[in-house]
């Protein structure tokens, strides 16, 4: 939690656990607003992360609505690992500085900063793994983050929790080794696109490619030319600019004809 606050603007939705009574349900809000939930398991299947199709649907139990969280460096406890996060608002800042390389031993803030990585989240869907360090930059305005992920046990909770939740939210729960394959092409491409730059930051490199590309291109063509121009053809045969020069000072013709 940041520092001087004393809570913060969260809901769960989806699967939950109650810690009290060590058992899974479905959330409260979720049963009151099931539209709710289901609005937001469309959303992910139709804005997916890097790598998957509409038709391989991102697996998870429960859904995160966070206001205005600028969550200190942890790792996440009540949660599997892979998870899609994603955030919107009228907002600057509020990246996501996340520690790929994280061996989850020794505390957060010991951690080297930089072996970390700055996902831009915003209007991104972004995959990560919640168990290794993160924790959200400062920002300015009204930032909302959606996170989607899998309660540990999650297989505990009854047969009629999963097929309502199914039936009247269409959540994706995840099925065995479909789940995991799914898992595993969506991290696999997240740790091809470890900086996952916002367009601005990737504009200056781009540019600077384009340059050289540019520069080299001239540099061929300004030799071509060079050198063709150093050689003329004469009555048939190739001679030298020089030697035209030389000859029209001297007064001696080169073609005889």
């Amino acid at each position: 939690m940041p520092e001087g606050r004393t809570s913060v603007n969260s809901e769960m939705l989806g699967l939950v656990r109650i810690r009290a009574f060590s058992t899974f349900c479905a959330a409260a809000k979720t049963k009151m607003y099931p539209l709710v939930t289901k609005l937001l398991c469309r959303f992910l299947e139709e804005n997916p992360p890097q790598g998957l199709n509409c038709r391989m649907k991102f697996p998870f139990t429960t859904v995160c609505i966070n206001r205005d969280y600028a969550a200190k460096r942890h790792r996440d406890a009540n949660n599997m690992g892979v998870s899609v996060v994603r955030a919107f608002g009228n907002f600057a800042g509020g990246r996501l500085r996340y520690f790929p390389d994280d061996s989850g031993n020794g505390t957060v803030e010991d951690l080297d900063k930089s072996k970390s990585v700055v996902l831009d989240v915003k209007h991104r869907s972004v995959v990560v793994d919640s168990t290794k360090a993160h924790e959200v930059e400062p920002f300015k305005g009204r930032r909302y983050s959606l996170v989607y992920f899998t309660i540990p046990s999650w297989t505990k909770c009854s047969e009629e929790a999963k097929q309502w939740l199914t039936r009247e939210c269409d959540m994706p729960l995840p099925k065995g080794k479909t789940a995991e394959e799914i898992w595993k092409i969506a991290m696999r491409e997240h740790s091809q696109r470890k900086r996952n730059l916002p367009p601005w930051e990737l504009k200056a490199p781009l540019e600077r490619a384009r340059t050289k590309a540019a520069t080299t291109v001239e540099a061929k063509t300004t030799t071509k030319a060079t050198g063709d121009a150093r050689r003329i053809p004469v009555c048939g045969q190739t001679v030298p600019s020089e030697g035209v020069r030389a000859a029209s000072l001297s007064g001696n013709g080169i073609c005889s004809k």
